[in-house]
């Protein structure tokens, strides 16, 4: 364990019923740096980081969301096709797994629920090409998964507008897409930087989507390294720049935005004015970032991008913590080779 910024840290290690877990005390400290097995999570003074839930063996978490009663919600794809096992979960705070509802559909990637839909959860498959939003509610089964709107290749994310709209980030064609309530699509703004190759992830490349409170679109493009700002009129504007492979967004409650970076491992904070600086690091490879109304950042990380080898997949909380200790637990994790990034333009059209 290392302090890269000067900190003074002390480290006692502590077993909890057979589990190894770390102590760590500081004087003076700015930063922290945890020891995660493979992965070392450096985070500012105040927070702690802390594994939440592990993937099982054949299966992968996929994205990450909180419902309407701040629950929070795991898309799950399952190896065997056979078993039809896919599935959306939900995590309890204490890291308790249970079943959102049965789906039978064998890539659910991004999730989201909209501001008027309670307890339906709307997902897209992203198994490649031609894909689908469906939806399903809370306790569902594979019967109760409903198609509500269609015409996409390769949806990596969904965000709703404050009025209610449905937004799909389709990377296939660099395309966002407005689906209104009655499951109705049309092209809202394109020419983000595409991929057509089924895999995007492999590239380092990514396309997240979040509306802040004033529902102005923020767009992460991962093949330009840059977060763009689209008004509601289709406006593009570069927001914020300096990114390896900024994948994902989310707003804090406070209304800051933060970005997932899947090549660098980090998770980045941008002021109002578009200046990046780095929140917390060490990740291997950050793919769904989201808060809930504590402002509790929980980031998806894969340990590796090699979807096809099924990665172990886990969720790490970075909460605020009283000064004097920080704390965590290890979990197994699988050796992994770092990505690297394609040898192409990576550049958009903007």
């Amino acid at each position: 364990m290392k302090n890269t910024k000067g900190t003074k840290i002390k480290i006692s290690n502590i077993v909890l019923g057979g589990i190894l877990a770390i102590a760590v005390f500081w004087a003076n400290s700015i930063s922290y740096v945890y020891s995660l097995e493979t992965t070392e999570i450096e985070v500012p003074a105040g927070y702690k980081a802390e594994i939440l839930a592990t993937s099982d063996p054949g299966f992968r978490y996929n994205d990450v969301t909180f419902s309407l009663t701040d629950e929070l919600i795991v898309s799950v794809s399952a190896q065997s096709r056979v078993s039809c096992d896919s599935h959306i979960a939900s995590i309890s705070p204490e890291g308790v797994v249970s079943r959102f509802a049965d789906i039978c559909i064998d890539a659910p990637i991004p999730v989201a629920f909209g501001p008027y839909t309670g307890s339906l959860l709307f997902f897209a498959e992203t198994a490649g090409y031609w894909d689908y939003v469906y939806t399903v509610p809370a306790g569902g089964t594979p019967y109760d998964v409903q198609l509500f709107a269609s015409g996409f290749v390769v949806p990596l994310d969904l965000a709703f507008s404050p009025d209610g709209d449905l937004y799909l980030a389709d990377i296939y064609s660099g395309t966002i897409y407005r689906v209104n309530p009655e499951g109705e699509v049309s092209p809202f703004v394109s020419g983000f930087r595409a991929d057509t190759s089924g895999y995007p992830f492999l590239y380092g490349l990514g396309f997240g989507i979040a509306f802040d409170s004033e529902g102005v679109l923020f767009v992460a493009d991962g093949g330009a390294g840059i977060v763009y700002r689209v008004s509601a009129d289709g406006v593009i504007s570069p927001f914020a720049s300096g990114f390896d492979s900024p994948v994902a967004l989310a707003f804090a409650p406070n209304g800051d935005l933060f970005v997932a970076d899947l090549v660098a491992g980090i998770i980045y904070s941008v002021s109002s004015d578009g200046v990046i600086s780095p929140f917390t690091s060490g990740f291997k490879y950050p793919l769904s970032l989201s808060f809930d109304p504590n402002g509790d950042l929980y980031v998806l990380e894969w340990e590796s991008i090699e979807w096809a080898l099924w990665p172990s997949t886990r969720i790490i909380k970075i909460s605020r913590c009283s000064a004097g200790v920080h704390s965590h637990i290890f979990a197994e994790y699988k050796k992994s080779t770092r990505h690297q990034k394609k040898e192409e333009n990576m550049g958009s059209d903007f």
